[in-house]
């Protein structure tokens, strides 16, 4: 829960020292471990995902344990079809290779995501390396932009 409330302040800071105006734009954020669209019944299933995604009706979505081109996951970008299930934009961030593809983060946007930036981040002791997806959404037409 404190990843919600911080991913929420570092948008509302985001938002808040980019805009030029008094201009306000409320963002609704999900946060959420896909384990690579493995369910607690063992079964990949992407469609699934998408439904709560799309249950919560978020404007911007950071997922964690995302598969690009895996062999576990048969060679699905993950990133990419999640956001052709929900109509959003998509962006992997790869935090290491593995199977013959890529495991890391993704962002999901319904507004268009401007650049991104992958980001090695220190991990001593950790199992898996850990990294960082920045990105720079235009909070819709007329909405200002601000790096999540």
């Amino acid at each position: 829960m404190k990843w919600i409330w911080l991913a929420l302040l570092t948008v509302a800071l985001a938002l808040a020292s980019g805009c030029q105006t008094a201009q306000r734009q409320q963002v609704r954020i999900l946060t959420y471990n896909i384990h690579h669209a493995e369910g607690i019944d063992g079964k990949l299933d992407l469609p699934r995902i998408a439904q709560v995604i799309q249950s919560v009706n978020p404007d911007v979505v950071v997922l964690q344990e995302v598969g690009k081109e895996t062999e576990r996951t048969g060679k699905v970008d993950q990133a990419a079809e999640l956001g052709r299930l929900t109509g959003m934009q998509a962006v992997f961030g790869k935090a290491m290779d593995y199977q013959g593809g890529g495991y890391g983060l993704a962002v999901l946007s319904r507004w268009p995501i401007l650049e991104s930036h992958t980001h090695s981040l220190p991990a001593p002791g950790a199992r898996e390396p850990r990294a960082l997806l920045l990105t720079r959404i235009q909070a819709g037409e007329d909405g200002p932009l601000f790096w999540f």
